[in-house]
């Protein structure tokens, strides 16, 4: 969507539409050269605002062969699902209706609290009736705001992934639900963990947090422990302490025949000691 202090690229705007089905296709914009695509499809999606495509499936295979969905009005609509109708209406957005205490889907008052609705009705507001104000029958419920990651994922070695999307994923555990018990299970050790994780820090100094993640992560390969790869410099984040002081323990392990060094992995030879 075109943003910014910049003029626009188009003269004007305006909705292509397939006269036959009177589908709404694609937001053309106008240039010297004629008329063309603009690519701006949420154009007129208020900022906190939702959109939803009302489709009727029993019409749509029907109709399909022939191009001829919306021949009664009811193969595909776009619902807005603010509760205004407004779609196109400049005088909306000059009110500030959008990204405004106004907004059934979000906003900000005059005081910086959030406001907005979390569900769509059929009939009460803010409602999912069609442009035309007949109903669409639609009922969402529990929407709420994407918010930032709070963490990310780093290989420690070239690896290859799996992708299930979000969708495919909700309907895997609809249709398994013994895999939302073992997420669960799942989610518990991780807020164990983290629990460890946070007395450590509080409790535990420099050496004695090195010490418990070279011993927690080690496996037995060849009958000795042996850690995954892992760099100063990592190690340094995870414990939370500088890459300096991460070498200077490190060694001092080595020289006393503690540890041994092979490819980025750390050899445990013998039990580390309490203290350093």
């Amino acid at each position: 969507v075109h943003w910014g202090d910049e003029p626009s690229p188009f003269l004007e705007i305006g909705f292509q539409q397939d006269q036959p089905t009177k589908v709404i296709q694609w937001l053309k914009g106008r240039t010297a050269a004629g008329w063309q695509n603009t690519g701006w499809y949420d154009y007129f999606m208020p900022a906190g605002g939702l959109l939803v495509w009302h489709v009727n499936a029993e019409r749509i295979a029907a109709e399909l062969e022939t191009n001829t969905i919306n021949i009664y009005g009811d193969g595909l609509r776009l619902v807005e699902a603010d509760g205004i109708q407004d779609i196109g209406v400049l005088d909306a957005y000059v009110l500030g209706w959008f990204g405004s205490d106004r907004d059934p889907f979000g906003g900000l008052d005059i005081f910086g609290n959030e406001t907005g609705y979390h569900d769509l009705y059929v009939e009460n507001f803010p409602s999912s009736r069609n442009f035309d104000r007949s109903l669409s029958g639609l009922r969402l419920s529990n929407m709420t705001r994407r918010v930032p990651r709070t963490a990310s994922v780093m290989t420690l070695e070239d690896s290859d992934f799996l992708v299930l999307s979000k969708v495919s994923f909700g309907d895997c555990m609809k249709q398994h639900p013994n895999i939302a018990f073992n997420l669960i299970r799942s989610l518990a050790r991780q807020v164990q963990t983290l629990t460890e994780s946070v007395t450590d820090f509080a409790l535990l100094d420099v050496y004695g947090r090195i010490a418990k993640i070279l011993t927690d992560s080690a496996s037995e390969e060849d009958g000795r422990q042996i850690t995954p790869k892992v760099s100063r410099q990592d190690l340094a984040k995870t414990i939370g302490a500088s890459r300096e002081m991460v070498s200077k323990i490190l060694k001092d392990l080595r020289v006393g025949g503690y540890l041994e060094v092979d490819d980025k992995r750390y050899v445990i030879q013998r039990r580390l000691p309490a203290n350093w």
